[in-house]
């Protein structure tokens, strides 16, 4: 899970990246996955439990925001490039029908 990447530390409360967060969705989602996993928190900063893994709720919306223009992109971006059949890709030739 990517945000095991995010914690720092160790003891009961992982210390964190939390400026990653974005960053860490982003990449992901513009890569075409169909899910994201974000914790999240009204105050991190009061968390008893990993604080500093957690986006703030107040910023979620605008974090969602963001990810779905990314995806919808994606989407795009992904629906206009296609391999034809037997083309040589990276010098071979692509026999698994990929389109």
């Amino acid at each position: 899970m990517v945000v095991r990447y995010l914690e720092q530390g160790g003891g009961v409360a992982s210390e964190g990246l939390r400026k990653l967060i974005p960053c860490v969705e982003k990449t992901p989602v513009a890569a075409g996955v169909d899910g994201i996993f974000v914790k999240v928190h009204d105050d991190p900063l009061s968390s008893p439990v990993d604080g500093p893994t957690q986006w703030p709720l107040r910023h979620f919306e605008e974090l969602l925001e963001e990810l779905i223009a990314i995806a919808e992109m994606a989407t795009d971006a992904n629906e206009s490039i296609k391999i034809e059949d037997d083309v040589e890709v990276g010098g071979l030739v692509d026999t698994f029908g990929w389109s």
